[in-house]
């Protein structure tokens, strides 16, 4: 049996980023956050550059490479770097244990970080004593309930209008909860004082359809903790059931850029529980007066492959509101890139604004669709429903998609403004 604490985490990822020619990639793997938590292989039909590829270095997690080294006497003709390396190299035994000895000393070396500096901006933590020590620290926060930067969420991406409510066992009686809070998951187990990992990783969240009562989907309660935990050497994030480690630097960037963003100057109404997002959005057009109610009114334009929503309430102002409830990455990540999609698709392509004209009523429409638009006399409102005390939080990945959003908002030339709508009872 092989001793898993023994390996050595990224070896091969080091190694080949070290050695590795830049222009001279044949494959990537990475991981992605926008929306779902994807994996993704990019190979090239011939070697080329890391630009060549669809990573975006501020929100993906670079797994593996593929390429060729900028010295192949010493390192080989190819290199493939993950945990483990592979090398295609020309050698005899009795001087192998020199090429292993140029790869352990690239291991050791820094140099990678100045070619790539963004590759440790986001990493997955997979060492077990390294997961013990956080699971041990989130556990402890938990028990004394050490709510802050912490919350419950569903890890993956659900049609809510389906979604009748949840329960922590699938049997139980009572109403459906309308969202998971660890205030109601600590009165389902009754002794928060007691909570483990084994026990979070055991407790079930059921989903139960609106329309059968049914249960139509079901995660462990750990796979749907959202946790950042700072320790000494470094920000550390809990998100759909695996750990990161996320530089502190990128973390103050991050949040120093989307802290800029205004709050919208328009008259929000608060959140009710136990509406929908279709029902929150009819109110909020009638508040309003000069509003108009988009949501569910899809587009379809580029020859029928493409449909979107342009917003989910219009103003005659020619504000573009889209509303999300505040519930993890998934859902926050999906409203970022609709917002960012409409926002293109209005501004670039003319038959989808001809499509919209024809759904917009006669006092929101535009003088002549064919025209493009002057985007700085529009503003793409982001309201998020957060039944949370205080100022709106997001998760970091989410964080990381909206400033993505804002800075092709702001190049584009709109006015971008987000906005806590509070949930009320």
């Amino acid at each position: 049996m092989l001793n898993q604490a023994a390996f050595e985490t990224a070896f091969g990822l080091r190694v080949a980023l070290n050695c590795i020619d830049e222009t001279a990639v044949r494959s990537i793997d990475r991981k992605t956050f926008e929306g779902i938590t994807t994996y993704i292989r990019e190979q090239a039909s011939k070697e080329t550059s890391f630009n060549s590829f669809g990573l975006n270095v501020e929100r993906d997690l670079l797994r593996a490479v593929v390429g060729t080294p900028n010295d192949t006497a010493r390192f080989g003709n190819r290199l493939a770097g993950m945990d483990s390396l592979v090398a295609a190299a020309r050698v005899d035994i009795d001087s192998l244990h020199l090429l292993l000895k140029r790869y352990l000393e690239k291991y050791e070396d820094e140099g990678f970080k100045s070619r790539f500096p963004w590759v440790d901006n986001i990493t997955e933590v997979r060492d077990r004593a390294k997961l013990d020590v956080l699971n041990g620290a989130l556990i402890t926060q938990l028990r004394a309930r050490d709510m802050s930067r912490k919350w419950l969420a569903v890890p993956d991406l659900m049609e809510w209008v389906d979604v009748g409510g949840f329960h922590y066992s699938e049997h139980a009686a009572g109403a459906p909860l309308p969202d998971i809070h660890f205030d109601t998951y600590f009165d389902f187990i009754r002794k928060p004082s007691e909570i483990s990992v084994e026990r979070l990783k055991r407790n079930r969240v059921f989903v139960y359809s609106a329309a059968s009562e049914q249960t139509v989907q079901r995660w462990p309660v750990y796979k749907c903790i959202y946790a950042e935990v700072d320790m000494e050497d470094g920000t550390y994030l809990l998100n759909a059931g695996d750990w990161y480690c996320v530089d502190r630097d990128f973390v103050s960037r991050i949040d120093a850029e989307i802290g800029r963003i205004p709050q919208t100057a328009l008259p929000l109404i608060p959140y009710r529980a136990r509406e929908n997002e279709n029902q929150y959005n009819k109110r909020l057009a009638r508040r309003l007066g000069s509003a108009c109610l988009m949501d569910a009114n899809n587009i379809h334009f580029g020859g029928g492959r493409s449909a979107l929503e342009f917003c989910d309430v219009y103003t005659t102002g020619g504000v573009m509101i889209h509303v999300k409830q505040n519930r993890g990455s998934a859902v926050l990540s999906h409203l970022f890139a609709q917002a960012t999609v409409s926002a293109t698709a209005f501004l670039s392509d003319a038959d989808f604004r001809d499509k919209l004209n024809t759904k917009l009523p006669r006092a929101f429409r535009l003088d002549n669709p064919r025209s493009r638009p002057e985007s700085g006399q529009y503003e793409v409102a982001l309201v998020i429903a957060d039944a949370a005390d205080g100022d709106l939080r997001l998760p970091f990945f989410s964080r990381v998609t909206l400033r993505s959003a804002q800075r092709h908002l702001e190049l584009m030339g709109y006015r971008l403004t987000m906005t806590k709508a509070p949930v009320e009872p």
